[in-house]
């Protein structure tokens, strides 16, 4: 298996993988989870080679993309400060 081969398998994988864990915390249906994976940050960093992202475990990328979930659900609640 060359490089181009393991970047594939190993990335199809951890986006399946990530899914399934993204659907079973959350209790999201598939198109749900397909879609927030797919526009996710964590998407795109395992997506780029140059991260090498995509060899680390399941768990941990899974962890990336779940706080990446939590931030986005968390009301703002830093307010600008007005100048004196």
């Amino acid at each position: 298996m060359n490089k181009t081969q393991r970047f594939k398998y190993l990335s199809e994988y951890a986006i399946d993988r990530l899914c399934e864990c993204f659907m079973n915390e959350f209790h999201k249906d598939l198109p749900e989870a397909l879609h927030f994976v797919y526009h996710s940050r964590t998407y795109a960093l395992i997506c780029d080679q140059t991260t090498e992202l995509y060899i680390q475990s399941t768990g941990y990328l899974y962890e990336l993309l779940r706080r990446e979930y939590l931030e986005a659900r968390l009301p703002c609640t830093v307010h600008p400060q007005t100048a004196p």
